[in-house]
């Protein structure tokens, strides 16, 4: 049973669904599960900067993304890190086609803190 997304559910449907399928296929299918990682990643990227009124036009590397929010103050430089390091895990997953549990469930734990931040900001 899917929990950790749980918080999400009321305040952001659509960020509660990507993440519930990331755990859901966990252990049924971890190329599904790091698909909905990624998935989750650029929404919730997109839901910072519409949030905070900015228009999110894909700078086609998160990393300019991620740099921009830090730039203008939204996100801090720990937050900016963590992003980071989840585009780095994602990108190694998806790029090498590495789909074992142990660099899913890293991506997944990266995310479970960001999105837990997302929400006590913006909730």
């Amino acid at each position: 049973m899917a929990v950790n997304f749980d918080f999400l559910k009321e305040s952001n449907p659509e960020l509660y669904e990507i993440g519930h399928g990331m755990e859901e296929n966990f252990f049924k299918n971890t190329k599904a599960s790091a698909q909905c990682g990624s998935k989750f990643l650029n929404a919730l990227v997109k839901e910072i900067y519409e949030k905070n009124g900015l228009e999110y036009v894909s700078k086609s590397f998160m990393t300019k993304d991620i740099a921009e929010l830090a730039e203008k103050g939204i996100i801090d430089e720990e937050t900016a890190g963590e992003f980071e390091k989840a585009k780095i895990i994602r990108d190694e997953i998806m790029d090498k086609d590495a789909f074992d549990y142990d660099r899913v469930l890293a991506l997944h734990s990266v995310l479970v803190v960001l999105a837990s931040k997302f929400h006590n900001k913006y909730n």
